[in-house]
């Protein structure tokens, strides 16, 4: 019994189901037969061998193919109608090499006196065997033929074939045989009729299992046997190709055996398909070899009208109606044939389309034109989490995130005006964890693709992306901040510089009892604040003044423990705590008390009704860089700096400016707030994270990279003020500045030559001719700077010595 094609699959375990790629290769056994038959057939073609040796050869050649086939039919993947086939098959080559050997006994000893004899039996036996095993093959389910077409064509063919045979073979020998043998004479024939009638139906309705070749190649091989059969039938009354010099009939057997040795290798290792399976061929080949038989008919009788019976003239019209009846099925069923491939084809594109569409790691959506969802992939369990069939039937806006629903909706309705566009959009989902994903989505119009009929919106994430753009557009900015920050801190370190200097040496010249040095005192201690505010304005830069040295940030908190407990007031409460395992740091230490100082000041503004401050200072290990940081942070071993509030958090519009100069949730103008902490994380090549909402209070954590301990510092002897004789060249382009400098210098006894820009020093040293001890230099000056100047000056006075001098060297120092 033919099972269908459905139950096919879950007959064979899926473990069985394998190829063996190595054993595909034709064996030495099937070489050497194949070689042989075709010696053998060339051999008969030039007429080289006698007829004699026929039944040996063919007798071992079908021994060979009833061995493979049966040891094919022992294969565990094949399913057991497919077995069962392939038995039937090598039962079917060992009944006709026994009929062969008989045949060749009878020969041998002359007693094949009669039409009919016992090798005939075995030879008819072959029939019902091939037979069975054809109809033991499973049965396609997807198949396009149906059984009233199968039967029409084996009405045409018994019509436009039996007619002539029995015309020209059967009636013109039925007149001289005897019983016995006009039954011969008609079960050939006949049985010939069924054979091709069973390949016919075979080719329409049964799987191709293992593989189209296979199927094809057994199919094959009994086709040319039948066929043969046929057309011998055909010529037993005219004697034609049987009296031929050639031996045809051998030459037809040994093709029909070499075919179905190689699809019994085929069978045994083709690897078997697991769930799809399909019929050999589309076309009937039935209506096709009827065709050509009648014109062959046409073509005798018009040739020799004489040699036929007079019923086979009178069959002349009803042939050449029959052959135009023949001729416009045959179209129609390759138009049909045609139709169905395309299908088929479409189906396996459809196929494919769907496989990638399960295995993209993107997000597909189809949209109708009420936006809501039509179709969704499997990532969407990924992205969104929702399994598609929940996301059948919502309206994709209502996915987006809030502050986005009316940009998602322009972006369909636009898209949807415009067939065949394709269009990009980066825009935020909303998940139901509350969580939201920047999605990434390129759509295309494809409303007028029938098979589609809607918005096609492939998406990706890239929230990640998104975090670090904008990483990196902070980053930005904040360079070019302190770039503008390093500017002005030079302009007006040498603004501090003089009223620091003037007011000293103001108050040298006074005596203690002056009324003027209050009001000179006063002017000093600005003047320090100025440069005290300078300082925290080069935070943000990356200085070179701000004098790094490896400390312990937790004995730096340890130290700072009284001055924030006076910010911290009131209904504030404030928890330090330093493990015991927290390393050592790379960093300025008043500028990291400092910083302790703003996080502490800042959450105190955030807890204004109360609430805890916890700062502590603990080490960590970063296997994986940190995403979402305000710094980077890159694996490694890091001494981390958290300060976690109780207080009002921020939204997402106040992070984004939270190391911003000048910016401030509560009081404008209050001064840099957390920029000085960025600038000097950033000098320590530390990272930088924050974490906060709205009413959940904020946790800041700076993550500086641990060093060594320093070793303990030789304690130096003290030194007295510097003074002397030397010659100094002093160079700087603010004339305030160097107005006082050289008062200083000269108050202490060098002779001091003062120039305002590097031009005006190379005049003034060529007009000297005495000795130049010293280059006393700003850094960054206009027109030629510092370390040029001094490269320039070294090369004529390879003596002279340089000392720079600067608020803000940039990047000049190197």
């Amino acid at each position: 019994m033919s099972l269908p094609a459905t139950k096919i699959a879950s007959a064979v375990p899926a473990r069985e189901i394998r190829s063996d790629a190595g054993s595909r290769s034709n064996p030495v056994w099937l070489q050497v037969a194949v070689a042989a038959a075709a010696i053998y057939v060339v051999c008969l073609l030039f007429g080289v061998l006698p007829r004699g040796t026929g039944p040996g050869f063919l007798g071992a050649l079908n021994s060979l193919c009833a061995w493979a086939m049966w040891r094919a039919s022992r294969r565990a993947e094949l399913p057991a109608p497919v077995r069962g086939g392939l038995k039937l098959t090598a039962v079917g080559l060992t009944m006709l090499v026994l009929g062969t050997v008989y045949q060749n006994f009878l020969i041998h000893t002359g007693r094949d006196t009669t039409i009919f004899n016992f090798s005939d039996a075995f030879f008819l036996s072959v029939y019902p065997c091939f037979l069975g095993a054809l109809y033991r093959l499973p049965t396609d389910a997807r198949r396009i033929t149906g059984w009233a077409r199968i039967v029409v064509d084996g009405a045409v063919y018994l019509v436009g074939v039996g007619m002539p045979v029995w015309l020209f073979a059967i009636q013109p020998q039925l007149a001289q045989a005897s019983l016995l043998d006009s039954i011969l004479i008609i079960v050939w024939p006949l049985c010939a009729l069924c054979g091709v009638f069973g390949i016919n139906v075979a080719l329409l309705t049964k799987a191709a299992l293992p593989s189209r070749r296979a199927v094809w190649l057994l199919i094959g091989g009994m086709g040319v046997s039948w066929l043969a059969d046929m057309i011998f039938s055909l010529d037993a009354a005219a004697q034609i190709i049987i009296n031929s010099s050639i031996n045809w009939i051998n030459i037809a057997n040994t093709v029909a055996t070499v075919l179905l040795l190689i699809a019994a290798r085929r069978f045994a290792v083709d690897p078997v398909p697991v769930q799809r399976h399909t019929a050999p061929t589309a076309f009937s080949p039935v209506p096709v070899f009827t065709i050509l038989l009648v014109l062959s008919w046409l073509a005798f009788l018009s040739i020799r009208p004489d040699a036929l019976p007079v019923a086979a003239n009178r069959a002349f019209p009803a042939l050449i109606l029959l052959f135009i009846v023949l001729l416009g099925r045959e179209v129609l069923v390759m138009r049909d044939s045609l139709r169905w491939m395309a299908a088929e084809a479409a189906r396996e594109s459809q196929a494919r389309f769907e496989s990638m569409v399960r295995n993209s790691s993107d997000l597909i959506l189809v949209v109708g034109r009420n936006h809501r969802i039509q179709f969704a992939s499997p990532c969407a369990r990924r992205l969104l989490g929702q399994d598609p069939e929940e996301l059948s039937g919502q309206s994709l806006p209502d996915l987006a995130h809030a502050d986005e629903t009316a940009v998602l909706t322009g972006f369909l309705q636009e898209l949807s005006r415009h067939p065949g566009q394709t269009t990009r959009i980066i825009w935020r989902v909303r998940l139901r964890d509350g969580q939201n994903r920047y999605l990434e989505t390129l759509g295309c119009n494809l409303f007028d693709e029938s098979t589609i009929g809607g918005l096609v919106l492939n998406s990706r994430d890239v929230s990640e992306r998104i975090a670090l753009e904008e990483s990196l557009q902070r980053t930005t900015k904040m360079d070019a901040i302190a770039r503008l920050a390093g500017g002005m801190a030079h302009d007006f370190n040498n603004l501090l510089a003089v009223m620091l200097s003037s007011s000293e040496l103001a108050l040298l010249d006074l005596p203690p009892e002056h009324p003027m040095r209050a009001n000179l005192d006063a002017i000093k201690s600005t003047a320090k604040r100025g440069a005290d505010l300078t300082r925290r304005l080069l935070a943000i830069s990356r200085s070179d003044h701000q004098q790094p040295r490896v400390v312990s940030p937790g004995e730096v908190l340890r130290s700072a423990r009284p001055t924030l407990h006076r910010i911290i007031t009131g209904n504030q409460v404030l928890h330090i705590s330093v493990a015991n395992d927290a390393g050592c740091a790379c960093i300025n230490p008043e500028l990291l008390e400092q910083g302790f100082i703003t996080l502490a000041t800042n959450a105190r503004d955030a807890m204004s009704k109360g609430g805890s401050l916890t700062m502590r200072v603990r080490a960590a290990t970063v296997s994986e860089a940190l995403v979402k940081t305000y710094l980077p942070v890159p694996p490694g071993r890091y001494v981390v700096i958290e300060a976690s509030d109780t207080g009002v958090g921020m939204d997402e519009e106040a992070r984004a400016k939270l190391f911003e100069p000048f910016f401030s949730t509560k009081n404008r103008g209050r001064g840099f707030g957390l920029a000085s902490l960025y600038g000097m994380t950033k000098t320590a090549r530390g990272g930088i994270t924050v974490q906060t909402s709205p009413g959940c209070g904020t946790t800041i954590s700076i993550w500086l990279p641990e060093v060594p301990p320093a070793p303990s510092p030789a304690r130096l002897p003290r030194q007295s003020a510097v003074s002397g004789t030397a010659t100094i060249l002093l160079v700087d382009d603010e004339p305030l500045l160097l107005k006082t400098t050289h008062r200083i210098l000269q108050a202490k006894g060098f002779t001091v030559m003062p120039a305002g820009s590097a031009e005006e020093a190379k005049e003034v040293l060529a007009m000297h001719s005495g000795p130049v001890h010293l280059l006393l230099t700003d850094v960054i000056m206009p027109g030629q700077s510092g370390p040029a100047l001094a490269t320039d000056l070294v090369k004529s006075r390879p003596e002279l010595r340089v000392l720079y001098m600067s608020g803000y060297t940039g990047s000049e120092l190197g």
